[in-house]
């Protein structure tokens, strides 16, 4: 009987980074009400990844023939996500068509020109899934592959996909165009990427106020187009801020950024208005 088609899929089972992330770590030791205008330090831009295409073409595996595994969206898996914190689970499952093929499992760890450094785990079975836990190490790439074998132990078809484990940081700034205004002069904020993942981020911020000795959020009711910015390590990204409801007073805007990772932060830049 002819073996149907049969289709992979990761589920990359990112552990959420909880309230004890290094992220938030940075941030924890500041006064109640303070929030900095940076976190981190440049020099992070430079561990960033740039996905490839073909990827099949420059490892050593065969190549994907399309006998068993199709392709969907550019990619041989559904997955999650290919960013992942390090020691998260990786599960792949397959569903075949037949017990009776054999599969081989290969998660391995890759240099950037994606040349092999080490084996992390295989397996080799007449099975439907395989499970694996990344190495406790940051700015790493590794390939996770499932092969098809025939009877002979040869490979009739191969899907491959990388994962990527940045480290674990948030490294950023936010500044003004100007520390003084005036009610009608224009106000930008620029956020500044340091790396090493890309930030993510939206058009929406909110304002605060200097009052009483303390910073008191303000309820402008504003807003915003809901569209999702991502700024990538080494550029940065400018907003326009609507001041025109501010009276004289100093000010700060609070901007909130996240990372690949979920890790978030929030950062301020002051300013007066006279």
């Amino acid at each position: 009987m002819k073996l149907k088609k049969i289709m992979a899929f990761f589920m990359l089972a990112a552990l959420a980074l909880s309230a004890c992330s290094k992220e938030e770590a940075q941030t924890s030791g500041y006064a109640d009400g303070e929030l900095p205008s940076q976190i981190g330090a440049p020099g992070k831009e430079d561990e960033y990844f740039v996905w490839p295409l073909n990827i099949h073409k420059q490892t050593e595996y065969s190549p994907h023939t399309g006998k068993y595994f199709k392709r969907r969206g550019g990619f041989h898996f559904d997955t999650s996500g290919y960013y992942m914190s390090a020691k998260s689970p990786v599960h792949a499952v397959i569903k075949v068509a037949s017990a009776e093929k054999t599969i081989r499992y290969q998660l391995t760890e890759r240099d950037r020109h994606y040349k092999k450094l080490k084996l992390v785990a295989e397996k080799t079975a007449k099975m439907e899934n395989f499970s694996a836990v990344l190495p406790d190490k940051e700015n790493a790439l590794y390939l996770i592959s499932i092969e098809i074998l025939d009877e002979a132990g040869q490979v009739e078809d191969t899907a491959v996909e990388l994962i990527y484990v940045p480290t674990a940081e948030i490294n950023a700034k936010v500044y003004l165009n100007k520390n003084k205004i005036s009610k009608s002069d224009s106000l930008q904020l620029t956020l500044e990427n340091y790396g090493p993942q890309e930030l993510l981020t939206g058009e929406s911020y909110h304002f605060e106020k200097w009052t009483a000795g303390k910073w008191k959020q303000l309820n402008l009711d504003m807003a915003f187009k809901s569209i999702g910015i991502t700024v990538l390590p080494g550029k940065s990204q400018t907003l326009k801020l609507d001041t025109s409801r501010l009276h004289s007073g100093k000010y700060r805007v609070v901007k909130d950024v996240h990372n690949e990772l979920r890790m978030k932060t929030d950062l301020a830049a002051e300013f007066e208005i006279k």
